[in-house]
This record gives C-alpha cells, structure tokens and sequence, in this order.
C-alpha cells in the first residue's frame, strides 16, 4: 500500500510541474509614454570640467515649442543625489554647492518668440585653491505666458533644467572594480503566482567622482534566450547609489542572469545571477488536489464500502 501511495504522489508532483509549464508564457514588456512639452533645453546635463583661477564658458539652448511668445526665467539650485529612483532632488539648503558661486548667466530673464530659440552663455570662474573634486548644481528654465513678464501675477508651468555636473581637476585612471560595485541584482516577486517579474539593478558609485552608468542585461534559460535590455544611461555621483527596473513575464524555469554594467571611459563591471522562477503557491494547490485525487483513487473500494454503510447501515 505504501509503494502505491509514493508511486501515486510521484505522479501528482510531476502533474503539478507539468501543469505549470503548460500554462506560462514569455513576454517582455515595456511602456513608452510620450510628455506634451512647451519649452526645450539643450543639453540636459551638461559636463563641467573646470580649472582653478581659470574662467570657462559654456552655452545651453532653450526653445520656444509654442505658436506663441513665451517667457523665461532662468534660476540655479543646489541637488541632492539621494533618490536612487530619480537621482536627485533639488533646492535642499544643506547640499549647498560652492559652484551656484562660481556661476554667472549672460541673461536670466527674456522672452522667446514663438517657435524660436535663446542661447545664453554661463561663465564659471573657479576660485584660486579650490579642492579637487566634484561639484553639482542645476539650472531651471521657468516659462511664462505673460508678455511682458508680469511679476505680480505670473502663470507658471512646469520647469524644465540642465544638470551641472563639475569636476575641478581631471579624474585619475582607476580599474573599473574600484569606480563602482552592482549592489544589487534582484528577480523580485519569483516565486510568487503574478506572471509580472521585476528585474532590479543598482550600482554603487565608489570612484570620487561623478560615473556616467549604462547597465546591458542578459537572460537566458533552457528556453533560449530573453530579448537584450539595455537600461538607460545615468549619472551616478560619488558615494551614491542609482537604481534601474523593468517588468518582464517569463516562463516557469531557472533562469541566469548577466549584468555588464557600462562606466566611464569604456570601462565595465560585471555580475551574474542564478534566479528560479516558480509559482509556488499556484503549484502547491494543485499539487494538493492531484495528492487527493490519487488518494481517492487508491482508497476508492474503502471509501464506496463506507458511503455504502453511512446511508444504508450495515
């Protein structure tokens, strides 16, 4: 009786596996939104390799998207690189940054008329003996619809601003192991029944100045291989910690995954992983009722001989 029983509960685990293979399917998704725009400002990050006692100019492009003059107000702020989402956060009194200082803009209050463009020229002057190091601000271009500007009741739309990211002094060459470190390559939500599973990257910034990240994803099973991803590209400032995700679908399965990790200059970092991704919960419930029904067929003449008395009596 014994051997049936583990013969039929061998059978009801591979009904269980199998049910769950059948059932999956491998998709990647990926959700584009476009944003309605008004005012465009090129570039978005704009690098600042600076020198001490030495006066350095550079432009930055703001165009009118609208059929309609606008105007626009220029302003500079401190950032925090705190959000891994994100990256930064602006206009937080304590990360003041010495390079809001150093800046001065050719104009910083104008109209643009409609569908044109307005150059201006920012001029940094570094201070004599000023550390070695990296220095971050960012300036925001505030549009108005109000000609001329009406400064006792503007309206004002959303804002729009080019990072300033400066280096005083040219960063030393450094092995990419010792620029920056994968602090987390995660499958999340694996073995749980959602199809949905989030793919999670974040990197470590170790080198003291700001890295330019790009992450490059592989994903291959006994199925073959996943589609590329290729994460965007972001600033990592020193000590900080940036983060990427997708969602993907993929089959039941083990899946092995490879993270080469783009730096400055050409350099990587690699990391790999092993995930297995398993619906247990779903697996477990049919593993259940497949472990019940081989009982019932088993103990079938047993459970008929007692249905027989309960309603007939001896």
């Amino acid at each position: 009786m014994l051997k049936n029983i583990s013969k039929y509960i061998l059978i009801s685990l591979f009904f269980a596996v199998l049910v769950i293979f059948l059932k999956d399917k491998a998709l990647a998704k990926e959700i584009n939104q476009p944003e309605n725009q008004i005012l465009k400002i090129a570039p978005i990050i704009l690098d600042l390799n600076l020198e001490n006692e030495k006066k350095q100019e550079y432009k930055i492009k703001i165009e009118n998207l609208l059929d309609a003059p606008l105007g626009v107000k220029l302003s500079l702020e401190t950032l925090n690189a705190s959000d891994e989402i994100t990256g930064m956060q602006f206009g937080l009194p304590e990360e003041n940054s010495p390079l809001l200082s150093w800046i001065t803009m050719s104009k910083n209050e104008f109209i643009i008329q409609e569908r044109n463009s307005e150059t201006i020229t920012i001029i940094v002057n570094v201070p004599k003996n000023t550390k070695k190091g990296s220095y971050y601000g960012i300036l925001f271009a505030t549009p108005y619809f109000t000609k001329p500007l009406d400064k006792l009741s503007p309206t004002v739309v959303s804002r729009i601003g080019t990072l300033l990211l400066a280096n005083i002094g040219k960063p030393y060459k450094e092995k990419a192991s010792k620029m920056a470190l994968v602090e987390e390559l995660k499958l999340e939500n694996a073995l749980n029944n959602s199809v949905n599973k989030n793919l999670i990257v974040r990197v470590k910034n170790t080198y003291p100045y700001h890295l330019s990240v790009k992450p490059f994803i592989e994903i291959s099973s006994i199925f073959g291989k996943e589609p590329k991803i290729e994460f965007e590209d972001k600033r990592v400032l020193p000590d900080k910690i940036r983060k990427w995700s997708k969602t993907l679908k993929l089959k039941t399965g083990i899946y092995q995954v490879k993270a080469a990790i783009s730096l400055k200059g050409g350099e990587y970092i690699y990391a790999k992983k092993t995930f297995v991704v398993f619906p247990i919960k779903e697996f477990t419930i049919i593993l259940i009722i497949s472990i019940c029904l081989a009982l019932a067929f088993i103990l079938r003449k047993r459970l008929k001989k007692a249905i027989f008395i309960l309603f007939k009596g001896k």
